[in-house]
């Protein structure tokens, strides 16, 4: 059996690359984004530079789903598949869309039109008493944490 690894491939132009090799290959290096990796590159770092491949994690006996989900959280932890740090095209890049006291921005679309349109309202009512600072808010809301 095989060992399986998920390993990390820092380039010189700061990106990073995290990936699984379940072959032990030497020269496997991913599915990298090139176009992404190439962006930031200068014409003098495409002339001469090393590549690493430090691994992050090895397993001789996990499944295909636990190296997935390994995969998965070592490329999420890094945000290697955020443009500005990484060149990981999986799984998507998601800009945090979570506003004060961990609330979401906006309320997806689970909801029904109605709840979701008063759900949303009120969001935004939170996050602009965020905004405001505790000067602005209502004397009727002092001292209990909430917004109305």
């Amino acid at each position: 059996m095989s060992k399986k690894v998920i390993d990390k491939v820092p380039y010189p132009n700061a990106k990073i690359y995290v990936g699984q090799d379940v072959t032990e290959s030497l020269n496997y290096f991913g599915s990298v984004d090139g176009k992404r990796l190439l962006a930031d590159f200068t014409p003098e770092m495409r002339s001469d530079f090393t590549v690493r491949k430090p691994i992050l994690w090895e397993s001789k006996t996990a499944t295909k789903a636990e190296i997935n989900k390994m995969e998965r959280e070592f490329i999420e932890k890094p945000r290697s598949n955020d443009p500005a740090i990484g060149c990981n095209k999986w799984p998507k890049f998601k800009p945090q869309t979570v506003g004060c006291n961990g609330l979401p921005r906006a309320i997806p679309g689970r909801v029904s039109e109605y709840n979701r349109d008063f759900l949303n309202d009120r969001v935004s009512r939170i996050h602009s008493v965020c905004r405001a600072g505790p000067k602005n808010r209502n004397q009727s809301d002092r001292g209990t944490g909430r917004a109305t």
